[in-house]
């Protein structure tokens, strides 16, 4: 076509620059503009690919064959293989510059003619190479030549071939190249989650109504669930959308970017190379729940581990309990200690370095008080030794903190404990004889303690009749000897 409108444009320089032209009348002028656009219509026969016609593809998947497209001649050019052993046949060369990466040429023949279709990538005459062929149908059927994996904007050539004959065919034909996205080179990488990216894309065909978007794959390079990360409206065939790389993507190195459009809806070809991902990472890495710990003051917390990675080089924590710390090692980062402090803490640990922004963790550590518990009655009387059947001094102990009472276990039998008021008191007269170490427990609250003391009970003396029975009731004399 543009060959053509290149020859009408001559003609109309040839008329108006001819003076014998130029006296010819309105009518003849108009005949000779009549005739050459008919001419148009139909193409002209070329059995050399240097003179193939050049037809403009539809932007369609698909096309009814309606050019006249006639075959002659027994040809030149690249030997008839793949679709046919060879041998002359007649045959016709045109040519197409791809709207997409795919194109079907259709080829409908006049009845009783059988078409072959080629088609050929590379220069012309002695850099051509077949990329496709058919010969599907018979006599006077129509043949479709699907080609894909096209570079849009590149030229084409084709050949249609009367199957077994050197004699004409007459014919029509219709070439569809479907809308296509080129992605282009996208740079910056290694990416930041949350960084801003700049996407080029080059696209072919006609847009109306479109918006382009940006569509991020996974680490994998898989589209499977694409993530839109910027959008561009535009019906132009080139531009560049400006994306932002979500935050919150995992680090990988194997991320894609394409583009789509939606007027029509077109999927384009990625960027072509692997993108990294990059963002600063804190995961917990000592046992699940170490991370929400309550214990009772002075107790010592169950380590808590965070593995940092990513971008990051190192992290810092805040907000915990007196007594407990954090320390940064070769990727790990470690919280331990004994708190001192009562109370709930929540605490946060923040990666630095690197250029991403920082990742964060955070967990809660409830520290619980104390009960109490204290010697209230004289010193050492949770210490006693005393004789079977004596009682005891009382023993007392004051109760406070989280501690709402107290028991005892490990009395004497005959000595007991209560608690009252805020006080335990233990008291009573021991029964059995030995060494008695009792321990006092406060109850209430999450965090008892305890006091302990000893008791021991001697036995009394016994004294036994060892002289002869009733020697021990004895009646006698003033001056005369006991027996």
């Amino acid at each position: 076509m543009q060959k053509n409108i290149q020859n009408l444009s001559k003609l109309f320089v040839l008329l108006r620059n001819s003076s014998y032209l130029a006296k010819k009348t309105m009518l003849s002028y108009t005949v000779l503009i009549a005739t050459f656009i008919f001419a148009t219509t139909s193409f002209s026969q070329t059995t050399d690919c240097s003179t193939a016609t050049l037809l403009t593809p539809v932007n369609a998947s698909s096309c009814t064959p309606g050019t006249t497209f006639d075959v002659s001649g027994t040809g030149t050019g690249p030997v008839m293989s793949s679709c046919n052993t060879g041998g002359a046949a007649a045959n016709n060369w045109g040519q197409f510059v791809a709207i997409g990466n795919s194109a079907t040429i259709s080829y409908a023949p006049v009845a009783g003619r059988d078409a072959m279709i080629y088609a050929y990538s590379g220069s012309c005459p002695s850099g051509l190479t077949e990329i496709g062929c058919i010969n599907a149908n018979g006599n006077g059927i129509q043949e479709n030549l699907v080609l894909t994996s096209l570079t849009p904007g590149a030229t084409y050539y084709f050949r249609i071939v009367r199957n077994g004959s050197t004699n004409s065919m007459n014919g029509t034909i219709c070439i569809a190249s479907p809308n296509a996205i080129t992605t282009g080179t996208v740079s910056g990488s290694p990416f930041c989650a949350g960084n801003s990216v700049s996407v080029p894309f080059t696209s072919f065909g006609t847009y109306s109504g479109n918006t382009y978007t940006a569509q991020l794959s996974n680490a994998a390079g898989s589209f499977g669930s694409p993530v839109s990360i910027g959008t561009l409206v535009s019906n132009l065939n080139n531009g560049t959308i400006n994306a932002t790389i979500p935050p919150g993507t995992v680090t990988g190195s194997g991320y894609r970017i394409r583009v789509i459009s939606s007027g029509p809806s077109v999927t384009g070809s990625d960027n072509g190379t692997n993108l990294s991902v990059v963002a600063a990472t804190v995961t917990l890495s000592s046992a699940a729940g170490t991370n929400a710990q309550t214990l009772c003051n002075s107790a010592a917390i169950t380590t808590i581990t965070y593995t940092v990675g990513g971008s990051a080089t190192g992290a810092g924590v805040s907000g915990l309990p007196t007594g407990v710390t954090g320390a940064y090692s070769a990727g790990v980062f470690n919280i331990s200690g004994t708190p001192t402090v009562n109370g709930t803490f929540n605490y946060t640990v923040t990666t630095t370095g690197g250029s991403c922004t920082a990742a964060t963790a955070t967990g809660t550590i409830t520290v619980n008080g104390l009960a109490t518990i204290a010697l209230t009655s004289t010193a050492g009387t949770n210490t006693q030794t005393v004789c079977n059947g004596i009682a005891i001094s009382n023993i007392t102990y004051s109760v406070g903190g989280t501690g709402t009472g107290a028991g005892i276990s490990g009395l004497p039998t005959g000595v007991a404990g209560s608690f009252s008021a805020g006080v335990f008191t233990i008291t009573g007269t021991p029964t059995a004889n030995g060494t008695f170490n009792y321990t006092v427990t406060t109850t209430g609250g999450s965090c008892p303690v305890t006091a302990t003391g000893t008791i021991t009970v001697n036995g009394l003396p016994i004294v036994t009749l060892s002289s002869a029975a009733g020697t021990n009731a004895q009646t006698l004399c003033n001056s005369t000897a006991i027996t």
